[in-house]
């Protein structure tokens, strides 16, 4: 049966959502549990991660099967944007999601770090097909490349921070995070509620340098293959949880009671994982620019290019396009 699996983290995500939470907050029990709802819903983890990534090749080859959303600022939208591209930001994406048309949405930043949240928000209400642009705007034309002057190698600072060898640290279960609502609903309206403080108060991201330097302060979690791992190293004392499911339990291997760092390529992949656990309580940040503001030189894949002309090469980018003013 499906949620076999399941029975030992639902009991204790009913006990723990719903009971010890602030004195200002009650606490009710919804018709089913969250991580029921999430599961049954295919609204686990890995289904928020399938197909969440589109290239600006890929966009500009069938144009007109694309809503695209800007959350840039409006200053920077309304200096140039993406021709039919509509602007929106946290507080009004699911307004303008809604005319979407059945077209599938794209949602881009500047270089598609902070459209994770707003995508993770877009899926978890409905809109599952909704993509993140790769790479944000930086990918569309050199005049939004907002990427080139971000990459770095700040890891090789920290020689006790950033380390070539040993294994991952072994993962253990921990029961989910408490989570204080007034939500007396059902579990839909317990995770909109959940999704509209994910858009209210955001998430917190993390600066290499300061996970760099304390990474026992944090819960560092290295999103790659083994083989990456083997050939760049890591962060001090991280685990490698890849399962990263409510159904399977890799979620229960993240701590709730310390910082959660996710890190991977770009923090775009952390981005979409950072937003989802903050949605279901815990203390996620994202490392910003991951891989690419650590070991950006070491990098053989999965890198940002300077722009020559107006394409990421090797990436297929567009060539020169006409900016909407």
């Amino acid at each position: 049966m499906k949620l076999n699996k399941l029975v030992m983290p639902v009991i204790i995500l009913s006990i723990l959502i719903f009971t010890g939470c602030d004195s200002d907050n009650t606490t009710n029990t919804p018709d089913e549990t969250l991580v029921e709802y999430l599961v049954e819903n295919n609204l686990d983890l890995p289904d928020m991660l399938d197909g969440w990534i589109i290239t600006a090749s890929a966009v500009n080859s069938s144009f007109d099967d694309y809503y695209i959303i800007d959350t840039r600022s409006q200053g920077d939208y309304d200096i140039g944007h993406i021709p039919g591209a509509v602007w929106a930001d946290a507080s009004t994406i699911l307004d303008v999601a809604s005319n979407s048309g059945g077209k599938i949405i794209v949602v881009h930043c500047y270089k598609g770090i902070g459209a994770t949240r707003l995508l993770i928000a877009l899926r978890l209400s409905g809109y599952e097909d909704a993509k993140s642009l790769k790479f944000g705007a930086s990918s569309w034309h050199a005049d939004f490349d907002s990427w080139s002057g971000a990459v770095g190698d700040v890891a090789t600072s920290y020689p006790n921070g950033w380390v070539t060898s040993g294994d991952p640290t072994p993962a253990v279960d921990y029961a989910y995070p408490q989570i204080a609502t007034e939500e007396v609903g059902s579990a839909a309206a317990l995770l909109a509620e959940r999704v509209d403080i994910l858009l209210t108060d955001g998430y917190a991201y993390a600066n290499a340098t300061d996970v760099l330097a304390d990474p026992s302060s944090f819960f560092v979690n290295n999103y790659w293959p083994q083989t990456a791992w083997d050939d760049y190293g890591h962060i001090s004392g991280a685990y490698r949880i890849s399962t990263l499911s409510l159904e399977d339990g890799g979620i229960n291997n993240m701590d709730p009671d310390v910082p959660v760092i996710n890190y991977c390529w770009t923090s775009q992949t952390s981005g979409m994982i950072t937003a989802y656990l903050t949605v279901l309580g815990y203390e996620a940040q994202s490392l910003i620019k991951g891989a690419n503001g650590m070991i950006w030189s070491q990098l053989t894949s999965h890198k940002w290019d300077t722009f020559s002309g107006n394409g990421i090469p090797g990436e297929n980018a567009p060539g020169d396009y006409t900016i909407e003013n």
